[in-house]
């Protein structure tokens, strides 16, 4: 396939606009990964391929060989960049339910993939870690993996992934990264994305308790602690789970990803130590 012709003096770009995530990468990408990155969505939206409609398969094409335009070039790339540095990203493409977003049919990456999952089969969990984020973080990741040859690399690139993600939509603040560390971590997209405009919208300026607090209350979503009480049971830290109820820190009828109340987690595990903790701590036992 060959390649659009680097960026030419006319070419313009809109800061607003996110090219690396419309290729399914970050700023830290290097210039041979942004290359395989376009490689392989170009060949999954190419008519022999794609089997939606026609028009969805040029626009997606016309923003793809635009992005690859501005980043292909080492010095509209720099522009770009510096234009953006001060502010935060909309993530819209990596925290979008929107249909028109669908993931493209042809999946290029899938033979070099199974050879690379069937010697590191870790690979995979990782992937689809990213999969269930974003399709198109699933392609960023693949990329890096397989142009760089980093097969025995794959929970560092993710870490890098998770770093960059988290100061590139969400900012400085400590507080608004970690609480989006968590949301990643439970594939939350609504909240993500409602996280990521008010960090645009507030910046540096961000009342962290407050946005948590909002978001928190919108979404139904238990607090960082409650969190850490439900890790600490699934891990058996006896130790943990008390000094959260004791410093009444965690609810003890918070529930996990499938609903399920602190006391009924700890009694499926086996956790008598735990389960006799959150009955002192005032969890109610199931009726």
């Amino acid at each position: 396939m060959n390649l659009p012709d680097t960026a030419a003096p006319s070419t313009t770009f809109d800061p607003d606009q996110d090219y690396y995530a419309l290729l399914g990468l970050l700023p830290s990408a290097e210039a041979n990964v942004i290359q395989a990155a376009y490689r392989a969505l170009s060949r999954s939206y190419h008519p022999d391929h794609f089997e939606g409609e026609a028009g969805i398969a040029e626009a997606r094409m016309a923003e793809l060989n635009h992005a690859y335009a501005v980043l292909s070039d080492e010095t509209l790339r720099q522009r770009y960049d510096e234009a953006r540095a001060e502010r935060i990203a909309q993530g819209g493409p990596y925290f979008s339910n929107q249909e028109r977003d669908n993931e493209p049919n042809f999946d290029p990456y899938a033979e070099d993939w199974a050879v690379a999952i069937d010697y590191y089969p870790d690979l995979e969990e990782i992937n689809q870690r990213f999969h269930r984020i974003s399709w198109r973080l699933s392609y960023g990741f693949r990329a890096m993996v397989l142009e760089l040859k980093q097969f025995d690399q794959g929970q560092k690139i993710a870490d890098e992934i998770y770093d960059t993600l988290l100061g590139h939509y969400f900012g400085k603040d400590e507080q608004i990264r970690g609480f989006a560390k968590s949301l990643l971590e439970r594939e939350l997209n609504e909240p993500l994305a409602e996280l990521n405009r008010a960090a645009r919208v507030f910046g540096e300026a961000i009342d962290a308790a407050r946005v948590i607090e909002r978001i928190s209350e919108r979404f139904d979503i238990p607090n960082a602690h409650d969190l850490e009480l439900i890790s600490a049971i699934q891990e058996g830290d006896w130790a943990l789970v008390k000094f959260l109820l004791e410093g009444k820190d965690a609810n003890p009828d918070t529930t996990d990803l499938e609903g399920r109340p602190a006391l009924e987690l700890a009694r499926s595990l086996g956790q008598s130590e735990i389960e006799s903790l959150l009955l002192r701590a005032g969890a109610r036992a199931p009726i």
